[in-house]
């Protein structure tokens, strides 16, 4: 059954866009038709230890966006994600295919094309939905985006699809399947309802967001994945700097224990742009779910899965407490660079680490073009296990990106 859905829904798709291409060549009509988005070559070498001993992996990645206006209050967008890979990771990993060709929502919509040792070739549809807008209101049903998150890097408040933030390379982030529905009440408040239906579980919440003393304020109540759920929000300025904030608070309805049963999430972040364009930024994270030991995202974070995978809203990183940096600097009109560093003094990985988890993220930006980037990218892990304290994992990235 899934897959006669799965292959019927591909079938609409190119239905969709052989039509949405018929109708751009008719110029005498009003555009009801947009479509966009991209393509990426990504080369990507990983080194577990000092001593050169690395893999490789090569990455071309396709995005196309489509969107059709039946009018000014009602349109429909499409959108997928098409990806082949190859190389040496590939051939070594059993389980990279899997690792790749995960789903969040009720109905799978990806495809594994070419699946063979070496090459694997992967399509989904990541956006699937009605949107409706009318006056003060705006009513979306479908596969997207749900984003309540405030902070640059770790985000309590984002219930329906928490941002991993070691995933450079997926901007638009992972969708649900969701209905929800928002309501203006002026040029700064609003109210959002929404329910998302997952494989085996389900988030339903109401956000009210307004605006008090100079500060964008949110409210979040509802059930999350069997939790009775509330949060706050806040971001707004201390003088010229940017001040931001986010709290969760989840509590299990069925199958308590005494040490595991309830999480918070808080973190806190602050910025500041200088005058000569310098931006810089700090981050703190609180996760009570920090002090249990192994499994979940601690093991995923030493092998790098987690650049892959989706994080959850009731345990953003492998540690109680967790602090993070960050330094952009445009040096050219055309080049920018950037360095995050994120550390934990006690990280929650055993064997591999239990002392002072660092991560170092340097990213080169450069304009070639215009719709032409290249970036360079690293991701440094370090950490401290069985009394020691050393390098665990290196990647280095290579994009090439050609917008359209």
């Amino acid at each position: 059954m899934q897959a006669n859905i799965k292959y019927f829904a591909w079938g609409l798709f190119w239905l969709f866009f052989m039509s949405a291409q018929l109708h751009a060549q008719d110029e005498e009509k009003p555009k009801k038709f947009v479509a966009n988005g991209y393509v990426k070559y990504l080369h990507n070498t990983n080194f577990f230890d000092l001593n050169g001993n690395s893999l490789s992996t090569n990455l071309i990645h396709h995005r196309l966006n489509l969107k059709y206006f039946f009018s000014d209050k009602l349109s429909l967008a499409v959108d997928t994600r098409n990806r082949i890979f190859w190389g040496e990771q590939l051939k070594l990993d059993t389980t990279f295919a899997d690792q790749i060709d995960q789903y969040n929502g009720i109905v799978d919509l990806s495809a594994r094309w070419v699946d063979t040792r070496g090459l694997y070739l992967h399509s989904i549809i990541d956006r699937a939905y009605l949107d409706y807008t009318s006056g003060n209101w705006e009513v979306r049903v479908g596969r997207q985006r749900i984003n309540w998150g405030l902070n640059l890097i770790w985000n309590p408040n984002d219930w329906f699809n928490a941002l991993n933030f070691l995933d450079f390379d997926y901007e638009e982030r992972p969708g649900s399947d969701a209905v929800r529905v928002q309501y203006y009440t002026g040029m700064l408040s609003h109210v959002e309802i929404a329910y998302a239906l997952y494989d085996s579980s389900q988030v339903a919440a109401a956000l009210y967001k307004f605006n008090a003393k100079g500060y964008d304020i949110q409210t979040l109540a509802g059930f999350y994945r069997g939790d009775l759920a509330v949060g706050v929000g806040w971001e707004g300025n201390i003088k010229d700097a940017g001040f931001k904030g986010e709290v969760s608070y989840f509590y299990p309805l069925e199958d308590l224990s005494p040490d595991t049963a309830q999480s918070v999430q808080a973190s806190l972040s602050a910025d500041y742009v200088f005058g000569n364009g310098m931006y810089l930024s700090g981050g703190l994270l609180y996760n009570s779910n920090g002090r249990q030991q192994g499994g979940g995202n601690g093991s995923e974070i030493a092998n790098n899965a987690l650049a892959s995978s989706a994080l959850s809203p009731k345990n953003l990183f492998p540690a109680e407490w967790a602090f993070s940096a960050n330094l952009s600097h445009q040096v050219t009109p055309l080049t920018s660079v950037n360095l995050s560093v994120l550390y934990a003094p006690v990280a929650s990985i055993p064997p591999l680490i239990d002392r002072h988890l660092t991560l170092a993220l340097p990213t080169v930006t450069h304009s070639i073009k215009e719709n032409w980037d290249l970036d360079a990218v690293a991701q440094v892990f370090m950490g401290g296990g069985n009394g020691r304290f050393g390098h665990l994992y290196t990647g280095f990235f290579l994009r090439l990106k050609w917008s359209y």
